[in-house]
């Protein structure tokens, strides 16, 4: 009798956890095409810049992140012609936060030149409070093209509020999932570092990301 009802325990416990399992599921996924739909609030035009090109993320790197639909935006700014690639993806927390340009990049074509430094961006949200965002600033330096540096500017969030977190895994796990951003640039080794290309830009998409995430939650 008491193996019958011990049986019974574990089938029962086995159940439970298992629809808590499909429910956390069915409520993540609800969640990350609530936040996909988001993304494409952003406008394709702001200020001097316009998206003139999109492409799908390369497919092993959707694959890799466990990312539906993300896309790679390429804007270009009117007064200057500089030029940019931005995505803004959502996912598990663990797989963006460990997926790293200092991680994935270094290779045959390119070497890090300096080690990772974070850059605050403040910016006016909705509501008309400045939000101190923080971004991984990274650079490394072209091996065919000596003169030239990949430039990247990389974080994660909420949607409305940027980290340049030391252990994603652990800062985020509260949360199911994340957002990230990531604006890649390709600029001279002698141009100034202190307000590139990238971070200009940053001062104004956030803004315009705000915007598209105002009123959503993780």
């Amino acid at each position: 009798m008491r193996t019958l009802i011990g049986i019974i325990i574990v089938v029962a416990i086995t159940l439970s956890v298992s629809f808590s399992m499909a429910r956390y599921q069915a409520n993540l996924e609800v969640k990350m095409t609530e936040f996909t739909a988001r993304i494409t609030r952003i406008p394709e035009t702001f200020g001097n810049w316009t998206r003139t090109k999109t492409e799908p993320l390369p497919e092993y790197a959707a694959t890799e992140l466990k990312v539906k639909d993300a896309q790679v935006w390429y804007y270009t700014n009117s007064q200057t012609n500089e030029q940019v690639s931005v995505f803004v993806i959502v996912g598990p927390t663990g797989r963006l936060g460990v997926h790293t340009p200092e991680i994935c990049l270094p290779g045959a074509e390119v070497l890090e030149t300096t080690g990772r430094a974070a850059v605050v961006i403040p910016t006016t949200n909705a509501e008309g409070e400045t939000v101190e965002n923080k971004f991984w600033k990274v650079s490394f330096n072209e091996r065919l093209a000596k003169n030239y540096q990949r430039l990247f500017y990389y974080t994660m969030g909420t949607g409305r509020q940027w980290y340049a977190s030391e252990n994603p895994r652990f800062e985020f796990s509260q949360y199911p999932m994340m957002v990230k951003i990531q604006v890649e640039t390709v600029i001279a080794t002698s141009a100034n570092t202190e307000e590139d290309l990238v971070y200009r830009f940053l001062n104004e998409f956030i803004p315009e990301v705000d915007r598209a995430f105002a009123g959503v939650t993780l």
